[in-house]
């Protein structure tokens, strides 16, 4: 079992941790530290910055915003990554590699889901099923842009087996619909991700 933080220790929002053994990993959430969303349409500014859309993830990644994991990320966006570049940028840390990481999504605020719209084609996101309902009506919006990837939308309680760990989803109370955290159950220990819980 290997636990690797790449965002949320000293940030507010942007939580992004990789939880993984064997050949899978899990990463949970995929949004962006509140301080990143400038020009976000609930931030209000003069002069709105946003990432230049044919380079955003690599503008995040060498931002220390976005995990330096390139085999997650839209094809095209990825090939601009730098592996000896963002080992300079996060200061030597070591990129864990799984065959196949999935991601989770707590709920649907920025600093949680901001990054969905660049995931790669067909990799599997997993949510609860009215965080889904959500994110297909901010879409529709225009809000935020579509994925590519495979969404799975989970009822509360349901279970993920993954082969050496299980996730299991946990509604939580929080200020937007499918809010929740998950417990995750490997051999050797459980580990509880609450998301953002109120």
């Amino acid at each position: 079992d290997q636990m690797t933080f790449f965002g949320g220790l000293r940030t507010t929002g942007g939580v992004q941790l990789l939880y993984g053994t064997g050949n899978n990993g899990l990463l949970f959430d995929f949004g962006i530290p509140h301080n990143a969303l400038i020009g976000a349409s609930y931030v209000f500014t003069l002069d709105p910055v946003r990432p230049t859309p044919s380079r955003a993830i690599r503008q995040y990644v060498l931002g220390r915003m976005a995990p330096p994991l390139p085999g997650i990320y839209d094809i095209e966006q990825s090939q601009l990554l730098e592996h000896n570049v963002m080992e300079k940028v996060w200061n030597g840390l070591k990129f864990p590699h799984y065959e196949n990481i999935s991601l989770f999504i707590g709920h649907m605020h920025q600093d949680h889901m901001a990054l969905l719209p660049y995931a790669r084609e067909g990799i599997t996101v997993y949510m609860h099923e009215d965080a889904y309902a959500l994110y297909r009506a901010i879409v529709a919006s225009g809000e935020y842009g579509d994925t590519k990837a495979n969404i799975v939308p989970l009822e509360d309680l349901a279970i993920v087996d993954f082969g050496r760990f299980k996730m299991q989803l946990i509604e939580m109370d929080h200020n937007t619909p499918g809010a929740s955290g998950i417990i995750i159950e490997s051999q050797d220990r459980v580990i509880a991700f609450t998301g953002d819980w109120r």
